[in-house]
């Protein structure tokens, strides 16, 4: 007896779906949008260095308000979005 793996037909389907956009788009009601690429699943790690926060607060309708304090200008400020990502996890 062959044993697949518990997630064999995530597998399947995730092939199916990069080998065949646009057709398996139609399967799932979503017909009529054309598919420029498929792009890459792999998501990089994303190091933090600084694990950290300047202020993260609990107001009292329960939402999270982050705060960063910046000395200098930065154009980039992706690490704020890694640090409100763990903060939704969290």
């Amino acid at each position: 007896m062959i044993r697949l793996p518990r997630q064999s037909k995530d597998i399947l389907l995730k092939h199916l779906t990069g080998a065949f956009p646009d057709d398996a788009l139609a399967v799932l009601g979503l017909g009529g949008i054309h598919v420029e690429r498929v792009l890459p699943t792999e998501l990089p790690i994303i190091e933090v260095r600084q694990g950290f926060t300047d202020v993260v607060l609990e107001l009292h309708d329960h939402h999270i308000l982050h705060l960063e304090f910046q000395s200098k200008s930065e154009a980039m400020l992706d690490r704020f979005l890694v640090y409100d990502a763990y903060l939704y996890v969290k």
